[in-house]
């Protein structure tokens, strides 16, 4: 079965639970159906103590206390090299996102803009797409590989 797995962390709980509510809302059949795995962070130091199966997407925050995107990142890559990694920021900073876009951020939404949660949703569907085309592929390999392997 195919489970794309999206973490979300941020440090303010309210914009935290307002993702997580949309989110439900937007995905609610791939959620449902546990195509959708969601976890949601208040802490960058939590979502790393969760990185134990492969990530596929991250909504992080840009600024949080006690670590930064791009350190966070670099974590989250050197789990799942293969992440998408959405930063939602609340700064114009063009050097740090420049920094995090280095380190494998692929995407960024400013938030307090009109289209904040719009954009989100743009790129999450994109990225599910993304994701669940390239799952349903490897998926399809190892099957075909399983079934070479056991007509030898």
């Amino acid at each position: 079965m195919i489970q794309v797995a999206t973490y979300v962390v941020d440090d303010n709980a309210l914009f935290v639970e307002a993702i997580k509510e949309l989110l439900l809302d937007r995905f609610r059949d791939l959620v449902l159906s546990r195509v959708l795995i969601m976890e949601f962070f208040n802490s960058p130091f939590d979502l790393i103590r969760a990185l134990k199966q492969q990530v596929h997407i991250c909504i992080i925050d840009f600024s949080m206390p006690g670590m930064n995107a791009p350190e966070l990142i670099r974590q989250i890559k050197n789990h799942s090299p293969d992440c998408r990694i959405i930063l939602m920021t609340g700064i114009e900073d063009k050097n740090a996102l420049v920094e995090a876009s280095d380190m494998g951020a692929s995407t960024f939404v400013l938030k307090g803009a009109m289209q904040c949660m719009d954009r989100l949703c743009m790129h999450m569907d994109r990225m599910i797409e993304k994701t669940i085309r390239e799952l349903t592929t490897e998926e399809q390999i190892k099957k075909l590989t399983d079934e070479l392997a056991r007509l030898k």
